[in-house]
């Protein structure tokens, strides 16, 4: 029996299919794992603990489809929008968008609620946010939906966001003042029938460029969407005035306009052309008997008569010989240096359509340039265009969008169209006439079947995926300007396209091939001079096996190719390709069926890493009315550590589906506070800190010393952004210098975390509250003591509770916390809070997960080939971590032993260390076995990232 200690190092291979459990001799093997849900695969080697998400906003319809899509002006400006039913709404810094505010005038004590208001009438279905009213302070921090609105009485009765009556019966009776601040959101072209694709993805298609978003939706005209403001953003329709049109037919037809200029101008046709979807539409007339003569020098002119120069028609405004300058402007008057010649137009006319009358007779108005040629105004043969955008015969609407080359390019069925460069709003095929450089692009795609355009990318060239083939669109002669007369397409791989927005990832673009079932990396091989596809579920095609439907790219702090299946679950692959690393991990969010039905990525408030974020629907079995409130004085709810925002919901049924708009929290590093660690999904943040300053007293920094004053010495510096307040103890609204410590205090503490620089750890001050003085001080006993009785900042200090209020979409559930950096389990949310066993100063409270790393079968200790198959036994383990404080290791999920961390030298009052290093060597909980695995997992709410195992075992032959 052979004795080996075997260094399992390195797990970005992630996991790995059944097909590849033999396959010992495979280089990746080892890297890989059996199992890996909510660990990631770094591309250094490591497995870190996914962690948790934090809950943010339900969506507006629990009952219709959503989806998640990104704007992102600057690195510190990036908005995740919610598109639903007709509307939008915005989310940043992690919260979501609040826009108009009313001032409140008095709540009734009702059933439901009847609210009375000063400002702008609302309109039933808004939600606004309640903050600062006094006596019913039941209300403050919550979300109403607003119906029943009396505009007359200035009145709306009191819903919740999921549209149940707010019963105020027992809350405080209203005394003055109070918020409303409306959740801002815009009115949406598009319809929930339409969001969606045939293939069960999100249909739109969306660019940016600076404040605009390009969106192009099956069935839909184009549209943008603008942002001027916070709270100002507005759709318009992309609607060129200049083209793009169909191609010219063979045939003439003889149409006459009412007037050369104007608008609800008369067109008519002597044979039948018009439909009535034409309206909207373009047409290009340009009549074929211009008998105009040339301009030419030394040529007596009267006054109207008219001249063609350079290919446009002008009209003389004074009798003369021409001059020596040829009139070539295009607008206005200019002079030959004799003869001032005006600018009529370039040969031909576009109108716009606005009504139709009949098959023979339109409305239309004039767009130009210039005015209309006078012989289609007396009517005259013509070549003539129709518009290809819209719903007539021949026309349709494009539907995808991209940037390239100083282009909007869209595209639709076969057909490509390319705005003018540099003029994303002109679709102009020409100038005047002429065909130039830089003039509108048109393309057909004919690569086989008819195979509709189902995604474009830009890159070094322009990639385009169909249903049966990718296409490259480029220049004919790539030293020379792309353009009308140089560009080209050709086909560079035949694996066929979901339709599905491709990421691009450095020099590659990862694209889902038809069916949903792979990710297939493209990318430029200079040796066939192609663009190349590699199959990224190669090694474990079965895991998207339902088909992926979304998909989004994180750069940081790892790089991860989220994807999201059409059952619901959530995948991510670690991607490197300079590395060769390519790794699938699960991610099962936590929740009763619980699902993912959308992903998104945008930077993060501070710019260091990417925000993941989510809609995510889960079962809920509760019956409760939603209001988050604050019980200990200047607590708060955070949705993100420095943003004091307090959020709500209500679940008001049996058994119910609830969508919620969450984002992954931040991992946990080196040197960061445990307190902070976001392992719980779902989760909300109580964080007891006073924003005021306080001064310990003599003594404070003497552990058992007693009377020690603590004092405020500031006053309350309430921000204006309507989502930062505070409450006392008594549910209040706190206002300028209100008090701070109250007499129910007694018995509380005092907490001051602070890193211990000699010991490289993070330590807590502590003093418990034995008498309360007045408002501002209090007496008290130092259980740890503080490092200085230097004055603590605003923020610095926190007090503790117990009752943790304001967790109404848990409600019924059964959540963990985080308090003070200890697991608590086992609590069940009743009327929206929760009661600590222990009073915390600081808590995460949500949802557990486990995070699951399973290696594969190990090879070692066979002295006779392979260890695979035989009996093997392990016997000793050491764990290498990085900032790590949990997880449990055996040979399977039902069979492990927790990972020890306390050490004699720890002090007791504190949470252990957090480790980088090397745990004790300690016996592996396992016997005698033929797979050889070992099986790593975290269910508590901490942090655990594995850099690498050695095991001790024995092998027989």
């Amino acid at each position: 029996m052979a004795k080996v200690s075997p260094a399992i190092s390195n797990f970005n291979g992630g996991e790995v299919g059944p097909l590849l459990s033999g396959r010992v001799d495979f280089e990746k093997y080892s890297s890989s794992c059996y199992k890996m849900e909510r660990f990631v695969p770094t591309v250094q080697g490591p497995a870190k603990r996914m962690p948790g998400t934090r809950f943010v906003l339900p969506t507006k319809y629990q009952d219709k489809v959503s989806y998640l899509k990104r704007f992102e002006f600057s690195f510190d400006q990036a908005y995740v929008l919610e598109f639903g039913d007709q509307y939008v709404r915005f989310f940043t810094d992690r919260g979501v968008v609040l826009g108009d505010t009313l001032d409140i005038t008095n709540i009734t004590n009702a059933n439901p609620g009847v609210l009375s208001y000063t400002g702008t009438d609302p309109a039933d279905g808004d939600w606004f946010y309640v903050v600062g009213v006094e006596g019913m302070t039941e209300l403050n921090g919550r979300y109403v939906q607003v119906s029943n609105v009396n505009a007359g009485a200035n009145t709306f009765s009191l819903k919740d966001w999921f549209g149940n009556a707010i019963d105020t019966t027992g809350f405080g009776a209203y005394v003055f003042n109070g918020d409303l601040q409306k959740v801002y959101e815009i009115a949406s072209p598009y319809a929930e029938a339409d969001l969606t694709s045939p293939e069960g993805g999100c249909a739109l298609s969306i660019v940016q460029s600076g404040d605009v978003l390009y969106i192009g939706c099956e069935g839909y005209a184009p549209r943008t969407l603008t942002r001027s403001g916070n709270t100002s953003w507005a759709f318009a329709t992309y609607s060129p005035t200049d083209g793009p049109f169909q191609i010219e037919p063979i045939d003439y037809k003889n149409f006459t306009l009412g007037a050369s200029s104007g608008t609800g101008v008369s067109l008519a046709c002597t044979t039948s052309i018009f439909e009535n979807e034409h309206v909207g539409m373009l047409f290009r007339l340009e009549p074929v008997n211009i008998t105009t003569p040339p301009w030419e020098t030394n040529k007596a002119v009267t006054a109207t008569n008219l001249r063609k120069s350079d290919g446009k028609y002008y009209e003389a405004t004074n009798s003369a010989t021409t001059g020596s300058v040829r009139p070539i402007h295009e607008e206005g008057t200019e002079s030959d240096g004799a003869v001032t010649w005006e600018y009529l137009h370039p040969g031909y006319v576009i109108v716009k359509v606005t009504a139709i009358t009949d098959a023979q007779n339109a409305t239309v108005d004039i767009i130009g340039p210039g005015i209309a040629p006078a012989e289609v105004v007396a009517g005259d043969d013509c070549r003539y265009r129709i518009g290809a955008w819209g719903e007539a015969t021949g026309a349709s609407f494009p539907y995808k969008v991209a940037f390239w080359r100083d282009r909007l390019w869209w595209a639709g069925n076969q057909q490509i169209y390319a705005s003018v460069a540099g003029d994303y709003s002109s679709m102009s095929p020409d100038t005047l006439g002429e065909i130039l450089a830089d003039n509108a692009i048109s393309l057909t795609l004919s690569v086989g079947t008819v195979d509709k355009i189902r995604w474009m990318t830009a890159s070094d060239v322009l990639l385009v995926g169909t249903a049966g083939s990718e296409v490259a669109v480029q220049e004919i002669t790539p030293n020379q300007v792309l353009g009308p007369e140089n560009v080209k397409y050709e086909i560079q791989s035949a694996e066929g396209s979901r339709e599905l927005e491709p990421v691009l990832v450095e020099d590659a673009v990862l694209f889902v091939r038809i069916g949903g079932r792979r990710i297939m990396e493209l990318r430029f091989d200079i040796q066939s001079d192609s663009w190349v596809p590699r199959d990224m579920n190669v090694l474990y095609p079965e895991i998207t096996q339902t088909g992926i439907v979304e998909m989004a790219y994180q750069k940081e702090p790892d790089n991860i190719i989220w994807t999201v299946l059409s059952n619901g679950r959530l995948l991510g692959m670690t991607y490197d390709r300079e590395q060769n690393v390519y790794g699938w991990h699960r991610h099962p969010i936590a929740g009763t069926n619980s699902k993912v039905k959308s992903v998104q990525v945008i930077t993060s408030p501070d710019a260091d890493v990417n925000d993941v974020w989510l809609i995510v629907e889960r079962s809920v079995a509760t019956q409760a009315v939603l209001n988050y409130q604050l019980l200990e004085s200047g607590s708060f709810l955070l949705l993100e550590n420095e943003s004091k925002v307090l959020s709500e919901t209500s679940v008001i049924s049996t058994v119910s589906t609830r969508k919620y708009v969450e984002y992954f929290a931040e991992g946990f590093e080196q040197n960061d506070d445990i307190e902070s660690a976001v392992y719980l999904d779902t989760s909300l943040e109580f964080d007891g800190s006073i924003a005021e300053t306080l001064l310990p007293g003599s003594g404070a920094t003497v552990r058992g010393a007693t009377n020690v004053t603590f004092t405020v010495t500031s006053a309350y510096e309430l921000t204006t952004e309507a989502d930062d307040f505070l409450l006392t103890e008594a549910n209040e609204f706190i206002t300028m210098n209100d008090d701070v410590f109250a007499a129910g205090d007694v018995g509380r503490e005092i907490r001051v975390r602070y890193f211990d620089e000699s010991i490289e750890q993070w330590r807590t001050s502590r003093a418990l509250i034995t008498t309360y003085v007045n408002e501002n001080e209090v007496s008290c006993t130092i259980l740890a003591p503080f490092e200085s009785e230097d004055e603590i900042p605003i923020n610095g200090w926190r007090l503790t509770s117990t009752v943790i209020t304001g967790l109404w979409h848990l409600e019924g559930q059964t959540v963990s916390a985080l308090a003070d950096g200890a697991e608590v389990e086992n609590l069940i949310v009743t009327d929206g809070s929760v009661t600590l066993p222990v009073a915390a100063a600081r808590a995460q409270i949500g949802l557990p997960y486990t995070s699951t790393l399973a290696t594969q079968r190990i090879d070692a200790g066979a002295t006779d080939g392979t260890a695979q198959g035989k009996t093997k036994r392990f016997h000793q383990i050491v764990m290498r971590l990085y900032a790590s404080l949990g997880g449990k290791v055996g040979p399977d999920a039902s069979s492990t032993d927790y990972i020890l961390y306390r050490s004699l030298s720890d002090y007791m009052d504190e949470t252990p260390p957090i480790l980088t290093g090397d745990t004790d060597k300690f016996p592996y909980p396992g016997g005698y076995e033929t797979d050889g695995r070992i099986w790593v997992l975290a269910d508590q709410p901490l942090p655990l990232t594995v850099v690498a195992m050695y095991p001790r075992l024995r092998t027989e032959d």
